[in-house]
């Protein structure tokens, strides 16, 4: 069940990637920027509201890439605990 499931994350991870390179080739959007995540989640966790206003002008944030990337796996985690 585990390897299965680190196959399904790469494998999908891997599909991602490509498809973000493929749209920016065709289109010209850039890829996603998920650092804007993380500082969404750093706000709000600090209490300044769910709706954040003009969040891509704001300034950069001290690891607000790596707090999304936390904030996810955790959730990830207590939905599996959640589950069973």
């Amino acid at each position: 069940m585990v390897v299965e499931s680190v196959a399904i994350g790469v494998g999908a991870c891997i599909v991602f990637d490509l498809w973000q390179r493929a749209v920016l080739r065709l289109t010209g959007i850039p890829p996603s920027n998920w650092a804007l995540a993380g500082r969404w989640l750093l706000r709000l966790l600090s209490g300044g509201g769910l709706i954040a206003a003009g969040l891509a002008t704001m300034p950069e944030r001290r690891r607000e890439l790596a707090a999304d990337g936390r904030f996810i796996m955790r959730s990830r985690s207590a939905m599996r605990c959640c589950m069973r």
